[in-house]
């Protein structure tokens, strides 16, 4: 099944839909997938796919914050429809910069916290069962602060807009980061976690602004400013930085020629943390290992304007570790301003495609990243997306754009 965008159809292997959402999504991301109830006589199977989604909504005027499911009708690797039902909605204070979502637990408990540009994060605990063929009737809400469906902030952390947020699975600690230039790890089950923070590593408003940061393992996280500064951060060892991108490299890409270059997202490999994505303006790409070697391990371009978000494939089947220049840099999915959503992948020597992102001073590695699929073409700004391994080895994508759209697509090389 070929699906046309603006001109551009999505490569053989895939099959998308499109859900008119009445309202611009902001940010978008999966809860953890569900197995499909047991095939019909027919080979139809029905999968619950469930999504929490921030938005702007011009008919009440107010940013919201909703869970949605997408039901999806298959056989085998085909999706035959789906049906996009909008499960509950709240209005949220601010514009919806960040959400996390953490699996505590086998039984199937969720942490959700969901970030706010007035400098506030509010916490929810659902209880979602990984039984095949759950439904969104089979959702418990154990702790869903709100009044009048209005969410009622948990912590106010930051001067300014909160630009991430990140939750570590298995000690529960949710990581914020904020314009204002501060980092904070607070402790949900602490009785006061905003006056105790569990790590407060730096607070310099005026000096930097963080864009983004994330956890790489239980003690280290991994921060990008503005700027395009990637530091990594120890707990044990606060207050400063353990180790900082080299300054020769405009800390994403060279400073001659491209020192406006703006940091926007980051993204940690889920099974390489010493490997993150960085997202810039322009439309640059990079891929650091975070021993921070001399130069990105790859460097390259995804069409024109800034990439708002990055996601490396968890779809992928390599999982080594980086080692050195000669190892395979992970694909990388990148959403842009220009209306694309594009895969990057691992560009052998001496095979860098004509957009790959070049310069002199100092020297690109010879491993780097070359546009390998467009999965999004031609819907204005893609705002968000996220990406998660599906059924029958495939790759579920989900993303929102600034058309007011919800697009859904599903594929992989093997189909």
């Amino acid at each position: 099944m070929v699906h046309i965008r603006n001109g551009t159809s999505l490569p053989e292997s895939y099959d998308s839909e499109t859900h008119d959402l009445k309202s611009s999504g902001q940010r978008i991301r999966w809860f953890p997938h569900i197995l499909p109830a047991p095939s019909d006589l027919e080979g139809r199977s029905i999968a619950h796919k469930l999504v929490a989604l921030g938005h702007w909504n011009d008919d009440v005027e107010s940013h919201l914050f909703s869970f949605l499911d997408l039901q999806i009708t298959s056989r085998g690797d085909e999706v035959i429809t789906s049906n996009m039902d909008m499960l509950g909605t709240y209005e949220h204070s601010g514009a919806v910069t960040d959400i996390g979502i953490a699996d505590l637990e086998t039984s199937g408990e969720m942490l959700v916290a969901i970030a706010s540009s007035t400098g506030t994060i509010c916490l929810a605990r659902l209880l979602l069962p990984r039984l095949p063929g759950t439904s969104p009737a089979d959702i418990q809400i154990l702790d869903f602060p709100s009044e009048e469906q209005r969410l009622t902030p948990w912590v106010h952390p930051h001067n300014g807009p909160v630009v991430s947020v990140d939750i570590h699975a298995d000690s529960r600690l949710v990581l914020s980061a904020g314009a204002d230039g501060s980092l904070c790890v607070l402790d949900p089950a602490a009785a006061d976690p905003q006056s105790t923070p569990a790590f407060k590593p730096c607070n310099s408003p005026g000096y930097i602004s963080f864009c983004n940061a994330r956890w790489c393992d239980s003690q280290q996280i991994v921060s990008v400013t503005s700027s395009s500064t990637i530091s990594l951060w120890d707990m044990r060892q606060a207050p400063l930085p353990v180790l900082q991108s080299p300054k020769s490299w405009g800390l994403t890409g060279p400073s001659s020629g491209y020192s406006d270059v703006q940091a926007h997202w980051l993204d940690v490999h889920p099974s390489r943390p010493n490997v993150c994505a960085v997202g810039c303006s322009g439309g640059v790409v990079s891929v650091w290992d975070l021993r921070m070697q001399a130069q990105p391990l790859a460097c390259s371009m995804c069409g024109q304007g800034d990439v708002w978000e990055v996601k490396f494939d968890v779809s992928e089947a390599s999982t080594s570790a980086v080692h050195s220049q000669s190892s395979v840099v992970p694909s990388v999915l990148a959403a842009t301003e220009g209306g694309l959503l594009s895969q990057l992948s691992d560009c052998k020597p001496g095979m860098a495609s004509s957009g790959a992102y070049h310069t002199t001073k100092p020297a690109v590695s010879t491993l780097g990243l070359q546009h390998s699929g467009t999965l999004v073409c031609g819907y204005g700004s893609v705002n968000s997306f996220d990406v998660q391994s599906g059924d029958h080895g495939m790759r579920d994508v989900v993303c929102v754009t600034d058309s007011q759209e919800l697009i859904y697509i599903r594929g992989g090389p093997e189909k």
